[in-house]
């Protein structure tokens, strides 16, 4: 999972604890990049599986995964496949690009929301949307407003002399 979809999956769990009324447990999911030519082939031993989405949230009498995908990309094959499993166990299984997105799956689902729970997620989105401008250099190095110069003097400028008209 790429670094702004790890943005997003900490987000999603700052929702989950604000927002969720009911009882529940977030869990999150992360199969790191390849660092060796075994490395797949140990983890598939020991039952990690290719395409296991990126967030659980469990409440009373529900599974409800979430793939979590920013901007453009896509679902790949296996992690289609394995939605497509948990689908056929009765589960709920979702492609989310957004804070907003997962409070209205979550809604859709039956979990219950408090009442800011729409302006949370609002806010949690723009707060992506910033480490986004900031990362691709969009954002000003600064928020703090320039300090105001002292103007220099004009040259030519009205003289106390001309004031009295001597």
């Amino acid at each position: 999972m790429a670094a702004p979809e790890h943005n997003l999956q900490v987000q999603c769990l700052k929702f989950s604890r604000e927002c969720i009324v009911t009882r529940h447990v977030f869990l999150a999911f992360d199969r790191s990049a390849k660092q060796s030519a075994l490395q797949h082939v140990r983890e598939k031993a020991r039952g990690i599986r290719a395409g296991t989405p990126d967030v659980l949230v469990l409440v009373p009498g529900l599974a409800i995964w979430a793939e979590l995908k920013v901007g453009r990309n896509e679902a790949s094959v296996p992690q289609i496949e394995c939605g497509v499993a948990i689908l056929h166990a009765g589960h709920r299984w979702e492609v989310v690009r957004s804070v907003v997105e997962f409070g209205a799956y979550l809604r859709r689902c039956g979990v219950e929301l408090s009442a800011h729970a729409d302006l949370r997620a609002l806010d949690l989105d723009l707060v992506l949307a910033g480490a986004a401008m900031k990362r691709k250099g969009a954002a000003p190095k600064s928020y703090r407003p320039a300090k105001p110069r002292a103007k220099p003097a004009r040259k030519g400028g009205i003289t106390t002399a001309r004031l009295v008209g001597l």
